[in-house]
């Protein structure tokens, strides 16, 4: 006696690696939202340029001091508006 196999238990059975990877696509797709926006203009700034180089190198901390420095000082606007 021959079973016969339903044939979208077949299709499921193909599919199934594709839905779960659903999840770590959506992943991808979201964390280009949380990056920071790069500097416009303002790189010849030595100053910002050396607070931006602690921000990415991991020194919150210092890279938030360096930014109110900044912002505190007599700076162009443009650099002030970058440094916020």
């Amino acid at each position: 006696m021959r079973t016969e196999r339903c044939p979208s238990t077949s299709l499921f059975s193909r599919l199934r690696p594709a839905v779960l990877l659903i999840p770590v696509f959506t992943s991808f797709l979201i964390q280009p939202a949380q990056a920071r926006d790069p500097l416009y203009g303002a790189l010849d700034n030595e100053a910002l340029v050396e607070c931006e180089n602690l921000h990415w190198s991991g020194n919150a901390a210092q890279a938030s001091a360096c930014y109110t420095d900044l912002y505190s000082s007599q700076q162009p606007s443009s650099i002030r508006a970058e440094a916020l």
